[in-house]
């Protein structure tokens, strides 16, 4: 369509206006500036945005316009059922004009939804899938809006690591091995053995994701290599509102998430001043694809530990920081992340850990604390509880993490446990050898 007249919201609308004010001339004189101007410029107000945001030519700036029509809309709503209370119209034309009303917000919603679907839904179908990483970001009504807390790649708020993920991602300050590369790089200095690591995790709302992970000695530096994915199929297809304001269902397509990190620790970083202290850092290439649609980052993670005695590590970590992820005219950042950690060995067996971590984007701070205890060094017990998570929409339980782990001459399995009410729980497994 070359012009907003063709349109059959336009249309309607426009028609809307005119039974408007051929109805308002009926109404008292004395509600000329009342009523009668209100009414009038409400329903103006619904052909006229319709109009200018058709010739914006941008879908973000035509969706607000298209709000600010359906916002006019809904005043219309409330001051023609005023009319009726007061009796300036009669019931029949109540009953006239309501219908057409109604008809017009209809194609309204329609038009707006069918403009958001296409690129901000698909935009934010994974933070919806991954929300548990960011307990304030599941709420049901502005789960499309934009703003504080939107991302690109929200994926990278997942813990990768299994063992992590079930003491509640408090592990900063105790990863030593190769799933450090998804945690904190410098880790990878806590241990001086190969490792080789895969996790699997069928996640919320049938989402899939998995990760490798590989740790070794180049010199007298550690070296980490981590890839990591989520995949969600059969996410509905929707075109642009028609001429008459139906979404139609154009099958289905994909959505799918990939990172690739890169590296390396230095046990001792700094021997003359801190010897305790150990450093990593990383660079890690990210694509998210949405359907026919791609775009590329490019980020870095740095990390410390310090080993401030025999019992005690206290890290510090930044992770995602890079370029910006762009789709079509919008660039998202990536979620940048800055967290401190805290471990505590009250026995050869226990470890006690403490984390807050702070999402840039989304300026909230989210403690945790994580549990471990080993059995013979074979076989571990694991919990954490997040704090902030939204208790009333995911369960009583939403925060809380179980796992264990079992190891046996080299080999190892780990397993974590996240129950979220109504959303169904999330369970990943992980799988490592040491040579």
């Amino acid at each position: 369509m070359k012009d907003y007249r063709e349109l059959h919201v336009w249309k309607k609308s426009y028609a809307l206006v005119l039974d408007i004010y051929k109805l308002t001339d009926l109404y008292p004189k004395n509600e000329t500036y009342g009523l009668i101007s209100q009414l009038r410029r409400c329903v103006i107000s619904v052909p006229s945005n319709i109009a200018e945001g058709y010739r914006r030519r941008h879908r973000s700036e035509y969706t607000q316009f298209l709000a600010i029509a359906s916002g006019s809309l809904a005043e219309l709503e409330t001051q023609i059922m005023l009319s009726k209370d007061l009796g300036f119209i009669t019931e029949a034309e109540f009953i006239k004009v309501w219908p057409k009303i109604q008809e017009v917000a209809k194609m309204l919603s329609g038009l707006i939804f069918s403009l958001k679907v296409p690129f901000q839904k698909l935009k934010t179908v994974a933070a919806f899938l991954l929300a548990v990483t960011i307990p304030y970001t599941l709420h049901p009504t502005p789960l499309l809006a934009a703003g504080a807390g939107t991302t690109a790649a929200p994926f990278l708020k997942v813990s990768m690591s299994p063992r992590a993920l079930a003491m509640a991602g408090a592990f900063g300050a105790l990863t030593d091995d190769s799933g450090s590369v998804f945690v904190n790089p410098a880790g990878l200095a806590q241990s001086d053995k190969r490792e080789a690591g895969f996790g699997f995790t069928n996640y919320l709302q049938g989402a899939k994701m998995g990760s490798l992970s590989y740790s070794g000695n180049i010199g007298e530096h550690r070296f980490g290599f981590g890839a990591s994915f989520l995949s969600v199929d059969g996410i509905e297809r929707r075109g642009l509102a028609d001429a008459v304001g139906i979404v139609p269902e154009l099958g289905s397509f994909g959505a799918n998430d990939m990172a690739f990190t890169f590296a390396t620790a230095k046990k001792g970083f700094l021997p003359d001043t801190l010897s305790g202290l150990d450093a990593g850092c990383a660079i890690k290439f990210i694509r998210s694809s949405i359907d026919s649609k791609n775009a590329l980052a490019v980020a870095a993670d740095a990390g410390a530990v310090y080993h401030a005695g025999p019992k005690v590590n206290v890290s510090l970590a930044m992770l995602n920081l890079g370029t910006k992820m762009k789709f079509t005219d919008e660039a998202d950042a990536l979620p940048l992340s800055i967290s401190a950690g805290f471990l505590y060995k009250s026995a050869p067996n226990l470890n006690l850990t403490a984390e807050l971590g702070e999402y840039i984007n989304d300026e909230k701070f989210y403690p945790a604390l994580g549990i471990e205890y080993w059995f013979r060094d074979a076989f571990a017990m694991r919990g954490g509880y997040k704090f902030g998570y939204d208790t009333s929409n995911l369960g009583a339980v939403a925060g809380l993490s179980l796992g264990f782990g079992l190891k046996v001459a080299g080999l190892g399995v780990d397993y974590a446990y996240l129950p979220f009410g109504d959303l169904g729980n999330v369970q990943r497994f992980g799988f490592w050898m040491q040579f």
